[in-house]
């Protein structure tokens, strides 16, 4: 048992010898690790109190037992292990004793750490580089009994974004069966591209194309581009509004076929609120050759996260009026939905 316990005492006293110590002016001594020093304060990790911050001008001495980096006020950058006395500061390196007591410490960081400056510049590089983003939903409801019933949907977003422009690819479609009746089965694509030019200004571009089989459509192409100005461009919300010129082509089952140019109206506005997000847009595309002839879209989704990480709830509404529909289809039709959403990037 004493040989044990001698044991137990020399490695406590190993232990010590090798922790990180911090010396204050008023004659208080920190055990710990050192895990950041500038010229203006110390950082010591310590067992009872987690990371304590002590000014530079309380620090009278400490002593670092492993090799970290420090970047001294002359420009030169050493690796080694730190002693810091009243009178004295020295960094034991690879090469023997560095004196530095006429010099200043103006930053410390580990070994297998990269600089404050590295970390710098990639966090400036990463915001200029464009990044991807994905997401994938999907919605299934149903019902039995009286009547048999069942509605699936999905949509997939991804998109690219720099710090002036932006692409945004989407897909989606929704089904719905009622018994042995067909109440919905539409598709529907789009791109988006979009680019800051002279503060809040942006130019666009875009197409989209749908297929409805309620409303007879075979496929619905529309293209357009123009400018766009962002009243409130902050990365928790945006507001912009659009206005361009667009060329509209439609098809029918029936054979019948119809063309027309004409305006591209927009506005989107998304806001973050506490940790869900909420996003409306709204298009309307009315046509040169009768103002009469119009379609509007609007979509209003509200992102929820859940405790999974990359998961989270959509719920949301979409109306697409058409002011001109095919004989026997009403002119708005609204879908309501709740999706689970899996994003990633």
């Amino acid at each position: 048992m004493k040989h044990i316990a001698l044991l137990l005492v020399l490695a406590l006293a190993v232990t010590s010898s090798l922790a990180d110590t911090v010396r204050i002016d008023d004659g208080s001594v920190l055990h710990g690790t050192i895990v950041g020093a500038d010229d203006t304060a110390v950082h010591i990790h310590t067992s009872f109190g987690g990371v304590i911050k002590v000014s530079a001008s309380q620090v009278t001495g400490m002593s670092v037992s492993e090799e970290r980096f420090y970047s001294l006020q002359s420009g030169s950058t050493l690796l080694g292990r730190l002693e810091k006395n009243p009178d004295r500061t020295t960094i034991e390196t690879s090469n023997g004793e560095v004196v530095i007591s006429g010099d200043t410490i103006t930053g410390s960081w580990g070994k297998d750490e990269e600089s404050p400056e590295v970390q710098a510049m990639k966090a400036e590089l990463s915001g200029k580089l464009r990044q991807w983003k994905f997401d994938v939903g999907l919605d299934v409801a149903g019902k039995t009994g009286n009547t048999e019933r069942i509605s699936t949907g999905g949509s997939v977003n991804a998109i690219l974004q720099g710090p002036t422009d932006k692409l945004h690819l989407s897909g989606g479609g929704n089904r719905t069966k009622e018994g042995n009746v067909l109440s919905t089965k539409e598709a529907y694509g789009g791109i988006d591209y979009e680019t800051l030019f002279k503060g809040n200004n942006s130019w666009y571009v875009r197409m989209g194309m749908e297929y409805d089989v309620i409303e007879l459509l075979d496929l619905r192409t529309t293209a357009a581009l123009g400018w766009g100005y962002y009243f409130h461009n902050q990365p928790d919300r945006h507001l912009r509004g659009r206005l361009g010129l667009q060329y509209k082509h439609e098809s029918f089952n029936d054979a019948r076929t119809e063309s027309s140019p004409g305006l591209d109206v927009g506005l989107s506005h998304k806001a973050t609120i506490g940790t869900t997000t909420l996003a409306t847009d709204i298009t309307a595309t009315p046509a040169f050759e009768d103002f009469n002839r119009y379609q509007i879209k609007h979509a209003t989704n509200w992102n929820i996260p859940l405790s999974q990480e990359n998961w989270k709830l959509q719920l949301g509404i979409r109306n697409d009026y058409n002011s001109m529909p095919v004989p026997g289809i009403k002119r708005l039709d609204i879908s309501y939905f709740a999706k689970l959403v899996m994003a990633w990037q």
